[in-house]
């Protein structure tokens, strides 16, 4: 792996640990709101469908291993078998199939078409995994975790917009950005 693709994981990393600081507690939901997700959405955005989703395993890793870098200090393998664990499993897959839209749209890409982008791949993809662990997890139906999960949907999508605008305004402003970083 060459240098400027590590620096530029870790640096994702280092951005998805230092975001875990806010949390916002929903009255009645067992998982709260968070700025990590808008990190995951911006590793898709900023490293592409190859090094985004490296970039949150990482991430994911070390919490497995028990860092305290999840919202809230938490950490630990039990992680992943809590309301949260649908909403880690999002977070793979988000920078996922978000660099990849981004790659097959690139060239004719508008903001419109780039915030709608993230919308689908991250805020719904993220929030539609969400809602299986967390039905689970409170002893509802999926339709109800899935009516749970709405309630991150407006936060979440304006964190969408704010990704898709780094996204774009870094590509543009200083060619930080390709999706053929190897």
């Amino acid at each position: 792996m060459k240098t400027k693709v590590l620096t530029r994981v870790t640096m994702m990393v280092a951005l998805m640990i230092v975001s875990g600081v806010l949390t916002i507690p929903l009255p009645g939901l067992p998982v709260p709101i968070v700025l990590q997700n808008m990190m995951m959405m911006l590793a898709g955005g900023l490293l592409g469908k190859k090094y985004g989703p490296l970039a949150v395993s990482v991430f994911l890793l070390m919490v497995a291993v028990g860092f305290p870098v999840l919202s809230g200090g938490r950490g630990g393998i039990a992680i992943f078998a809590s309301a949260s664990g649908g909403f880690l499993l999002g977070y793979v897959l988000a920078p996922l199939v978000i660099g990849y839209l981004l790659e097959k749209n690139w060239e004719k890409l508008t903001f419109p078409k780039a915030v709608l982008i993230f919308i689908l791949g991250g805020t719904l993809l993220i929030d539609f995994c969400g809602s299986f662990s967390m039905a689970y997890y409170m002893g509802n139906s999926w339709l109800n975790g899935l009516k749970m999960t709405l309630a991150f949907v407006p936060l979440d999508t304006v964190k969408a917009i704010l990704a898709a605008w780094i996204t774009l305004r870094l590509k543009k402003r200083y060619s930080l950005i390709s999706f053929k970083l190897a």
